[in-house]
């Protein structure tokens, strides 16, 4: 017997085993315990933004976005923001400028019209924004949720996205 159980017990430590666990392996182990990658799926992105000249009419050269953003609980978002018509002035862009009290920072914005539409429901909303002229990052606070160029992964297919179509929360 004691040859047994001393072989067992080598056996049990050379497969990273105990007594106590039996054949199940420890949790850092190989044997699919929490630290295994063999449970893990890659992680796809969920959302995008395109981000385009104009290249003819009047806003000629101004910036034009495509974003999409797909949840379990609202289904495909669709988003696609232009420059507002209001915001030219004969052929010159107006900007909007914001200074920060603290900073003296001066921020500048354009403004810009959102078509939001809900792939489930059909529903289409037109939202009014402005798009940072530094950043490119255009925040639609009716809903929420935030278009940025930053970002990158590749979808559920393999084509690689850029930007960023989500959630955001106020700190």
């Amino acid at each position: 017997m004691d040859y047994y159980n001393g072989m067992r017990d080598r056996w049990n430590q050379s497969n990273n085993r105990s007594a106590y666990n039996g054949n199940r392996g420890n949790y850092n182990g190989n044997r699919g315990g929490y630290n295994s990658n063999q449970n893990q799926r890659p992680q796809y992105k969920k959302s995008a933004a395109k981000y385009s000249q104009i290249r003819n009419g009047r806003f000629e050269g101004l910036t034009i976005v495509n974003a999409y953003n797909v949840s379990k609980s609202k289904g495909l978002i669709k988003a696609t923001v232009a420059p507002y018509k209001g915001s030219l002035k004969g052929d010159k862009v107006q900007i909007v400028e914001s200074v920060n009290d603290k900073t003296g920072q001066i921020k500048e914005y354009i403004k810009m019209i959102a078509v939001v539409k809900y792939e489930r429901s059909g529903v289409e909303k037109v939202i009014p924004c402005l798009m940072n002229m530094k950043t490119r990052v255009i925040v639609l606070d009716d809903l929420q949720m935030v278009i940025t160029p930053n970002g990158t992964g590749q979808t559920r297919r393999g084509k690689t996205v850029t930007g960023y179509f989500g959630k955001y929360t106020r700190s």
